[in-house]
């Protein structure tokens, strides 16, 4: 392939990677809205569980549809993303019962900034650390959009700081499975073992009685159609944004990819004046400026470097929609 013919399709890799990451980031902003109903009547576990297990069933309709199937060729990375994508989910979601919303969002979007470090570590990217930089202003700008109440317990904190470090993990795993397999086999695998520990985690929480789980109340909130529609919705568009996320890493490298995921908690603070009522401040607004800036800087500079030759597209590149 020729220089030019390589840096075209770079190109056209990277544009693609950015429309997938921003899709996916307004999938997860429309999830969280719908977390945030769910809760309102049953604790997190059973949007959890709905989160993986109802994500399912769009992807079995599209294998059905295709005759495709979800063949691993390395199933044993597939299990390890999986089980480091929920142990990142779960701890999430525990913090957010310990420390005010906005500060666990916070911490949580500290993996763009442990993507750039483990990448620089383990994959020996050193080109990732001159992104650093504009990770933190894009970080910054999360902060003034969401807010930081520093109240709350260390153990807490810690917990939100490993649900970062968990989820950049996963990102990085993504990146290395999408050599060989595509988004969707990748999605399915993650769906499918988060929904069996979803379910062991809700089997040991009711049979040790643990997390202060309101069990007598549980089968009236699954009747009722508003509570359920708003699971299935946490699964839908959780799934479809994970395929979003993960075609986007499997187009451009996680270090100048994962920064524009901090699109979500601007798109959910705008969700949230738009659905909740929550006001609107100068301090947020220009949050939303820095992480916009700085996610510009980053393609920027992404496209400035040079690019790593590889005549043959990984196996998750070669499809389309995957």
């Amino acid at each position: 392939m020729t220089k030019p013919a390589q840096n075209r399709r770079t190109g056209q890799d990277l544009r693609r990677a950015v429309g997938y990451m921003v899709l996916a980031s307004l999938l997860f902003a429309v999830m969280g809205a719908f977390v945030k109903a769910s809760t309102a009547r049953l604790p997190f576990l059973f949007a959890l569980l709905f989160r993986n297990a109802m994500g399912m069933i769009p992807l079995a309709a599209w294998y059905l549809a295709t005759g495709e199937r979800p063949r691993a060729v390395r199933p044993r990375l597939l299990f390890l993303r999986a089980l480091l994508g929920f142990t990142a989910m779960f701890l999430f979601f525990l913090s957010i019962g310990a420390l005010p919303l906005s500060t666990a969002t916070v911490l949580n979007y500290m993996s763009p900034v442990f993507v750039v470090l483990l990448s620089a570590s383990f994959r020996r990217d050193r080109t990732a650390l001159g992104l650093l930089p504009f990770v933190g202003v894009a970080f910054a700008g999360v902060v003034l959009v969401v807010g930081f109440d520093p109240d709350g317990s260390w153990g807490a904190t810690g917990l939100g700081v490993l649900s970062a470090v968990f989820a950049a993990l996963a990102y990085l795993t993504v990146r290395e499975l999408s050599a060989t397999e595509s988004s969707a086999t990748i999605v399915w695998h993650f769906s499918a073992w988060g929904a069996v520990l979803s379910a062991l985690v809700l089997v040991v929480a009711w049979a040790m009685d643990l997390g202060n789980v309101p069990w007598d109340g549980v089968a009236s909130a699954l009747a009722d159609p508003v509570s359920l529609g708003c699971l299935c919705a946490v699964g839908l568009f959780g799934t479809l944004a994970q395929l979003a996320m993960t075609s986007a890493y499997a187009r451009a490298s996680a270090p100048v990819i994962s920064p524009i995921s901090y699109l979500t908690p601007v798109l959910s603070y705008a969700l949230g004046i738009a659905l909740f009522d929550d006001p609107l401040t100068a301090s947020a607004l220009g949050g939303g400026a820095l992480v916009i800036g700085a996610s510009i800087a980053l393609l920027r500079l992404s496209a400035a470097r040079p690019a790593v030759t590889r005549e043959d597209p990984p196996r998750g590149e070669a499809r389309p929609g995957s």
